[in-house]
């Protein structure tokens, strides 16, 4: 869609104008929230519908505003992304923007140049990742505190001076520490293979146990 707009505004076809007025009333109608900024003093040149809806400032107060105001970024470094955009070295951002309530919102940010009466402008489009920036960074921190307490209960295991091990919904062993290989005779392999809980229980009492352990995983019992 960039290219389509690179190439609409530096055309020299004779329906220039034409499409130019084709582009801003898209400009002006569509749901997303766009910018057009003035790379050159940094300013905002117009906003759409949506931009003011989004960002809480009438037509007038955010028309000529500096988009530093808007991006949290330093100056200097929002300059070097705008010159980026203006290069078409890079047409993808993510910022923070303050919108008028003072609120923070993660967005990203699809910039590029193009040339409307002859001066060349940076059009973007805001999308609003909010939302998808907090589930990505509730989720890294649960692999985060998970990792954690894996490496806790191994500490646990290691150091145990009790047999432990943990079993799966079937029965079968999945993890066990250095006691319970002792206590059983067997490696840590040959109990983390697979290996039945139950196997480990005298034949007589076997299927007594594979019954007290059913019952322990479906919570219908406390202990076996």
């Amino acid at each position: 869609m960039f290219k389509f707009f690179s190439r609409l505004f530096s055309s020299n076809s004779a329906s220039k104008v034409h499409k130019e007025h084709s582009f801003l009333q898209f400009f002006e109608e569509s749901s997303s929230v766009m910018l057009l900024i003035d790379p050159e003093n940094e300013r905002i040149c117009n906003a759409n519908k949506a931009a003011l809806c989004y960002y809480g400032y009438p037509l007038h107060q955010l028309v000529g505003m500096s988009i530093n105001v808007i991006n949290t970024l330093s100056p200097e470094k929002g300059k070097h992304e705008r010159q980026q955009a203006l290069n078409n070295q890079q047409n993808y951002f993510t910022f923070k923007h303050r919108l008028n309530s003072g609120a923070l919102r993660d967005v990203e940010v699809y910039v590029t140049p193009v040339y409307v009466s002859k001066k060349a402008l940076l059009f973007a489009i805001v999308h609003d990742i909010t939302a998808r920036k907090l589930a990505e960074d509730k989720l890294t921190q649960m692999n985060h505190d998970l990792t954690k307490h894996e490496i806790l209960f191994k500490q646990i295991l290691d150091t145990s001076s009790v047999a432990i091990f943990l079993v799966n919904l079937e029965g079968r062993i999945t993890q066990a520490n250095h006691c319970m290989s002792e206590m059983f005779l067997y490696s840590l392999e040959e109990l983390s293979c697979g290996k039945e809980y139950v196997d480990l229980i005298h034949p007589s009492e076997r299927e007594i146990g594979r019954q007290k352990m059913l019952a322990l995983l479906g919570s219908k019992i406390p202990s076996v």
